[in-house]
């Protein structure tokens, strides 16, 4: 769904990541990068299908999706197969308000996981920050969603 994503250069002087192992490193850009991977910073395939994307195992890549949520670097929902990186929106500011209608419009077509729905909220609270003309958008898309998520 999502055709790129931004990578921030000072990720190998963050105060966390180049102390992952090898291992989280590599399913950390992996999840960044799959195909599956969607405008909203949410990943929904099961891990069994990433870990054949990635031609692991499925145990090995399981152990790194723990690992990576144990680490704050994003959520899992096994049950609704949703991975939802945590600051993804701190990164990945929409161009302008009409890209992030774009943008919001796949959230039809995603699972009913409380992930989405925290998703949903960070991203209005960043549309603060970004501005009245962001937050208008946010409203205007968000309200005729199904199911509309909560509006402050």
């Amino acid at each position: 769904m999502a055709r790129y994503a931004q990578v921030q250069l000072k990720i190998w002087t963050d105060d966390k990541f180049p102390f992952l192992g090898d291992d989280l490193q590599l399913v950390f850009f992996h999840l960044l990068t799959t195909p599956a991977q969607t405008p909203l910073g949410l990943i929904c395939v099961s891990a069994e299908s990433l870990a054949a994307e990635k031609r692991w195992n499925a145990d090995r890549y399981k152990k790194r999706l723990r690992e990576g949520e144990d680490a704050g670097l994003w959520a899992y929902d096994a049950r609704h197969y949703v991975v939802y990186f945590r600051n993804y929106w701190k990164h990945n500011k929409p161009g302008n308000p009409d890209i992030l209608k774009g943008w919001l419009k796949c959230v039809d077509d995603l699972p009913c996981s409380p992930l989405v729905y925290q998703c949903l909220e960070d991203l209005r609270c960043y549309c603060v920050i970004w501005g009245e003309n962001y937050l208008q958008a946010y409203e205007q898309v968000a309200a005729e969603l199904t199911p509309a998520p909560h509006l402050y």
